[in-house]
């Protein structure tokens, strides 16, 4: 079994550019739109699943 590590996780960082500034979220489209302090844009699709 191989394992590696990526990237280090930090609980207490304290970096503003990883800071969420607007959180949009529209329900007719079901996309989600995270906007971050150091202008990242994270845009999620969220789609219905059958069960």
């Amino acid at each position: 079994m191989l394992s590696a590590q990526v990237g280090v996780y930090d609980p207490f960082c304290d970096d503003a550019r990883l800071a969420v500034q607007k959180i949009h979220f529209d329900p007719n489209t079901g996309r989600l739109v995270v906007g971050g302090r150091a202008g990242h844009a994270l845009v999620y699709d969220l789609e219905d699943e059958p069960k």
